[in-house]
């Protein structure tokens, strides 16, 4: 799913189930991206549910792109049952994320 406008600055939530089991290749992510931005990044942030197709690895990420750079991941294992995540935006802050 695309969005045709941006939903601006905010407190995003989403709700997933028990995602202990789901498939190592499956990925769900949500991300923010700006495509009118000229920058390389383009401000993209990303929550990724996924283990990479290697079930021994964290099943869940959040990353500030760009990636390569160490200290813009966190990898996590969610736990198992419902769980939110959360991304809160506000106008001259840092984004936050929170699981």
């Amino acid at each position: 799913m695309k969005l045709t406008r941006s939903l601006g600055y905010g407190t995003y939530r989403f709700t997933v189930r028990d995602v202990s089991g789901m498939e190592p290749s499956a990925v769900l992510t949500l991300f923010t991206w700006d495509g009118v931005g000229v920058e390389e990044n383009r401000r993209e942030l990303d929550i990724e549910i996924s283990r990479w197709g290697n079930p021994a690895y964290a099943n869940s990420q959040y990353v500030v792109q760009p990636y390569y750079i160490p200290v813009n991941i966190a990898r996590f294992a969610a736990p198992p049952g419902v769980l939110t995540h959360s991304i809160h935006w506000e106008m001259g802050e840092r984004l936050s994320l929170q699981p």
